[in-house]
């Protein structure tokens, strides 16, 4: 395997299972950050150097990287090269584009999503269950785009088990994906939280 996908929210976790993970390969470490396209085109300049020595590449966040980002990392890893790994973090692989996950060996770290259930089980509930007027007046509190990747991913998590017995949900899941999406391709935070829940209530049946 030439590339791992390390899942999770505790930083504490992720760090040590990169490094176990190095070790393990037996390989010299090099963290590069992927945000933007310009940013996996410097990533290649590195990669097409022919490596004398197993190199492991750590990428961090992945899931913050823009939709096009992502895509050109991609294809970076359907180029496997001679001693070259690569090793990715992410808070879920909900949040990377699917063909991404599928190509990685993923690594749960402990309470990947039992702990997000948890933590933001109540809140969610209280959003589910709000009037269009009392959402719009949830999302308005939530300014920060970490804040509102971290508010729409547990959303998601925490209603896709539910989807079986509330097939409405789906019109949920659908909005705050895009709402996710957009957002994390740098789309203003306010805007496209406003947009998510006028769009999901438009879309219920």
């Amino acid at each position: 395997m030439h590339a791992y996908l390390i899942t999770g929210r505790d930083k504490n976790e992720i760090n040590k299972s990169i490094s176990r993970l190095v070790n393990k390969l037996k390989a010299k470490r090099l963290d590069f950050e992927v945000a933007k396209i310009a940013d996996v085109r410097d990533l290649g300049r590195f990669t097409n150097l022919a490596l004398s020595e197993k190199t492991a590449v750590v990428i961090k966040s992945l899931e913050e990287a823009s939709e096009e980002a992502q895509n050109a990392f991609l294809k970076a890893l359907e180029e496997p090269q001679r001693n070259l790994v690569y090793i990715v973090t992410a808070k879920d692989t909900d949040l990377l584009l699917p063909t991404i996950a599928s190509r990685c060996s993923v690594i749960q770290t402990p309470s990947t999503k039992h702990q997000i259930l948890n933590k933001s089980q109540i809140q969610i509930n209280k959003f589910l269950n709000a009037s269009v007027g009392e959402k719009l007046e949830i999302v308005s509190k939530i300014t920060k785009r970490e804040e509102a990747v971290e508010f729409l991913t547990s959303l998601i998590l925490n209603t896709q088990p539910q989807l079986t017995k509330n097939p409405n949900l789906a019109y949920l899941l659908e909005s705050a994906s895009q709402a996710l999406a957009a957002i994390n391709a740098n789309g203003n935070v306010s805007l496209q939280l406003t947009n998510f829940v006028i769009n999901y209530k438009k879309g219920r049946p």
